[in-house]
């Protein structure tokens, strides 16, 4: 569950940053 969670974070995170 919280690797679900941190995978979405950093995928949202990269998105964002790019």
């Amino acid at each position: 569950m919280w690797n679900y969670i941190l995978k979405r974070e950093f995928l949202l995170n990269f998105i964002k940053y790019i």
